[in-house]
């Protein structure tokens, strides 16, 4: 089990599909780095990634989204 502090829950990795809905109002660029470097791990391991980012009348979702592809490679 690995606590993943950006999500502030404990991740159990069960199957070869990894799913995120970070749903936190606010994510600071710090946030988005830990946050890919989680998602660079779990994809050289082989799994998939679903990663959604809280959509909602404001952009900042899908500009951390942005972010995030830009940093994740």
């Amino acid at each position: 089990m690995i606590r993943f502090s950006v999500v502030d829950q404990n991740e159990v990795v069960t199957a070869d599909f990894v799913y995120y809905r970070l749903r936190k109002p606010d994510y600071t660029e710090a946030d988005v780095d830990a946050i890919a470097a989680r998602a660079k791990e779990l994809l050289a391991a082989g799994r998939d990634l679903n990663l959604m980012f809280k959509h909602e009348e404001t952009p900042e979702g899908a500009l951390n989204a942005e972010l995030l592809m830009k940093k994740a490679g």
